[in-house]
């Protein structure tokens, strides 16, 4: 089991739409080259080689894991979703940075491998949920600085708060709001005020948005726009 088949096995995030057949890596030789499908069967068959340390056996069945499954959800799925996967690998301990860095470097002059390098680069165990690696990858390659994950601040009863991102350069948060966050009775309000409190005695700078807004270009250029408008503010108030 390989590619994202393995990473649903082993709980990692998913794109939302993903793809529904079982992925399996063959050793060659084999009669063709490159991924094919078994007809009628969903089976995504990839014909590669691959180190026997890198299998694990979860509930008996073998699965392509460590820094070698990340690199193989970089071919076959988007980039931020592939990142959404490996900012999870190393969070739960399936892989490390290390080993992605070399197992990247060992991908150089193939296909994809410069795709495959920058997610590795761009990786952070400390992101929340798939919509915060997304929301991540969107905006760095809209040109926005790699952000700081989980920064803690004092909140306002004296305790600790924490931020999806921090531009630690010009002292703007970036806050990803995922579905359904506001559901709970009360939320909406302690969140306004916690924002205050940000703005207030943090003199912080607090771009917001919604997954709505991340699934489409235009969307994202919006969400890019609000930042480098709470950019400049930063920089004046600083």
């Amino acid at each position: 089991m390989s590619h994202l088949s393995a990473a649903r096995i082993l709980g990692l995030p998913l794109p939302p739409a993903v793809d529904g057949r079982v992925s399996l890596t063959r050793r060659p030789p084999a009669p063709t080259s490159g991924p094919r499908s078994t007809p009628g069967v969903g089976v995504a068959v990839h014909l590669t080689g691959y180190d026997d340390a890198d299998v694990v056996e979860v509930d008996g069945v073998p699965v392509l894991a460590g820094a070698r499954l990340v690199l193989d959800c970089c071919t076959v799925a988007p980039p931020d979703s592939a990142l959404a996967i490996a900012d999870a690998a190393v969070a739960t301990g399936i892989t490390t940075c290390d080993a992605l860095v070399d197992a990247g470097d060992r991908l150089r002059g193939r296909v994809g491998a410069d795709l495959a390098r920058l997610v590795v680069a761009r990786t952070d165990p400390l992101s929340d949920s798939w919509f915060e690696s997304s929301s991540r990858w969107w905006l760095m390659e809209a040109g926005l600085p790699k952000p700081e994950l989980q920064v803690p601040f004092t909140g306002p009863q004296g305790g600790v708060v924490r931020v999806d991102m921090l531009m630690r350069d010009t002292w703007t948060v970036g806050e990803a709001d995922g579905a359904g966050k506001y559901d709970e009775p009360g939320v909406l309000f302690a969140e306004k005020r916690r924002e205050d409190w940000l703005r207030d005695q943090h003199r912080l700078e607090v771009v917001r948005w919604v997954p709505a807004e991340m699934r489409t270009p235009r969307g994202r250029v919006a969400v890019a726009d609000r930042f480098w408008r709470a950019f400049a503010r930063g920089r004046r108030a600083g």
